[in-house]
């Protein structure tokens, strides 16, 4: 067995055990399987417009407009990835 697929067995064990079989599929889009950690997301100030589209769908309360562009607040933001997927102009990454 390669030393990949330990890390990525072991990952998947923490992941059940902390959120149970439901959570496994969130916490994979969320974390990084490499380094074991959350993914951050970032804005793109180049395409952003201010739209507010991901401040609407964020359940968390993570983004803010500030200056006409969207400022997300790691403390609050999950990495759930809602926010990218709003953004008509792609600048969440």
């Amino acid at each position: 067995m390669s030393d990949q697929t330990i890390k990525r067995r072991n990952f998947l064990k923490k992941c059940t055990g902390l959120l149970g079989v439901v959570g496994v599929a969130a916490a994979l889009s969320s974390w990084d399987i490499e380094s074991g950690e959350r993914k951050r997301y970032r804005v793109d100030n180049e395409r952003c417009v201010g739209c507010k589209r991901c401040v609407s769908v964020c359940k968390h309360k993570g983004i803010s407009v500030v200056k006409k562009f969207a400022v997300i607040d790691q403390k609050r933001c999950i990495s759930c990835g809602d926010c990218a997927e709003a953004c008509p102009r792609k600048a969440i990454v």
